[in-house]
């Protein structure tokens, strides 16, 4: 079965057959036709339903002998089904006919899920000792529209959060709100990703208190 990447393809799809000769010699069809069946495989009937345009009239590739086919416009498939080409030629005086399995669909159904990441903030304060129960608000905007993570630190004065992988770019600033009572912050502070890399990835930061 041959498989058709809708979102790859240019906007016609080539259908082309080879005729030969029951020696293998190349010849030119004297009648010839491509139908093409659209099949959904829901039940164990299958379907009569064709392409639009179906029967199609095959022409000669590139003055090449015995080389016939057509261009399909690629909009008339549909995506997670099957299409079953039916070549019927009459080749040297003998009626025959050759039968193509086409399974269409698009590249993105392949791609692999995004994993996760770790990303973990560390609170500190001047002795750079670990700042516990602190609330952490931490956004991709300034305004907190686009908030990621709201929680509060542990007794090492860490939160940690998993991200889908592509959340976020190295590089990129983030706006952390901290409060604590016995501690006054100038918020919101602006931090930079930087990544590790070892068992996951991780983001690690520690601002201090003013």
């Amino acid at each position: 079965m041959i498989v058709l990447y809708l979102d790859l393809l240019p906007e016609n799809i080539p259908f082309v057959v080879q005729c030969t000769k029951g020696d293998g010699t190349k010849i030119d069809p004297t009648v010839d036709k491509l139908i093409l069946y659209e099949e959904d495989g829901k039940d164990l009937m299958f379907s009569d339903i064709e392409v639009n345009g179906s029967p199609f009239n095959p022409e000669i590739v590139n003055s090449k002998t015995g080389l016939w086919g057509t261009l399909i416009p690629k909009n008339e498939f549909s995506a997670h089904k099957i299409y079953l080409a039916l070549w019927e030629m009459t080749i040297d005086g003998i009626q025959t006919s050759k039968i193509e399995k086409y399974f269409v669909c698009n590249s993105r159904d392949f791609h692999l899920p995004k994993e996760s990441q770790v990303f973990k903030y560390r609170l500190i304060d001047e002795k750079m000792n670990p700042i516990k129960e602190a609330n952490i608000v931490i956004s991709e905007d300034f305004k907190k529209k686009e908030i990621i993570f709201r929680g509060n630190t542990n007794e090492n004065g860490e939160i940690s959060f998993d991200v889908k992988d592509d959340t976020f770019t190295t590089g990129q600033t983030i706006f952390v709100w901290r409060n604590r009572r016995g501690y006054t912050f100038k918020n919101p502070e602006e931090q930079k990703i930087r990544t590790w890399n070892g068992s996951g990835k991780k983001i690690s930061f520690g601002p201090t208190p003013d």
